[in-house]
Formats: structure tokens, sequence, C-alpha cells
């Protein structure tokens, strides 16, 4: 298992009924450069503390998925801008489905690389996030264009 150490300022909610679950994820994912990471138990517990803005939700489905999807679903209408990830036992279609129609960033399945490919998926939302804010800090170049056209 390659890694590819990176320093992240991202901060990380990871959700888990299993409190060892979630600090062997925290271990992996620190080995991968990310430092700022919280552990719950329910998504309502980490709900409380949205104060600490972040931007990744981590979600160890191993309960019912089906369940959880509708606090996630409320989760991401109040708050848009947090990406969540779904780490899942099997990929169901069901599942899969009901995820994207909530703005599931993406499901990672567990296997014996799911430690690696959640790593991928957490690098591609940060590479999102940079991506959006540089589009944001962009100046309009037809603007410019247009204002340096008359001047």
């Amino acid at each position: 298992m390659g890694k590819m150490k990176m320093k992240s300022s991202t901060q990380i909610f990871f959700i888990s009924k299993n409190g060892d679950n979630c600090q062997l994820y925290k271990q992996y994912l620190k080995m991968y450069g990310f430092e700022h990471i919280e552990c719950f138990f329910t998504i309502e517990a980490a709900s409380l503390k949205l104060h600490l803005n972040p931007e990744i939700f981590v979600i160890d489905a191993s309960m019912d998925v089906l369940d959880i999807l509708g606090s996630l679903a409320n989760l991401k209408k109040n708050n848009p801008d947090i990406y969540l990830l779904l780490l899942i036992n099997s990929t169901s279609a069901d599942i899969v489905s009901e995820a994207s129609k909530i703005g599931i960033f993406e499901c990672v399945v567990k296997s014996d690389d799911d430690v690696m490919n959640l790593n991928l998926a957490i690098k591609r939302i940060v590479q999102t996030i940079e991506l959006l804010k540089s589009q944001q800090t962009k100046p309009n170049s037809n603007f410019l264009k247009i204002f340096n056209f008359f001047f």
C-alpha cells in the first residue's frame, strides 16, 4: 500500500458506531497526512460540532445504511458545502442510488483496500474544494478584456 504523505488542514468528521473502527481509520488517515479528524458515534453528535467547520463527513455505514440516509439528507440540506463520503459493506444498487440522490460525494466499499480508497476519495474532495476556491478568487476575465479594451 503506497502512502503519499501530504499535510492537509482539511477538517474531517468520522462517524462510526464502533469507536475502535473510528480510531483505526483515524490512524491510517493521519499516516496519509490528514491531521484534523474528529470521531463521533452519531450524525447528531457530529452536527453539534459544526462550528468546527468540517469540510468532509465520513460515515462508516456498518449499520443499516438506508436508515441513516435521512439524517444525512437533512445534514446536507442544511450544510450544502459539506462533502459526504459513505463507507459501506457492499455495493448495493439501492444504497448507491439513494446516496446519490442526497448528494453523497462517493461511496467507498469496505475491502482490503478501503483505507487507500478512502484516502483517494478524500484527496478528490480536497482537490475539488481547492478548484472551487480558485474559481471564486479568479477575476472575471471577460470583464478584464472589455475593461482593457476601453482603457
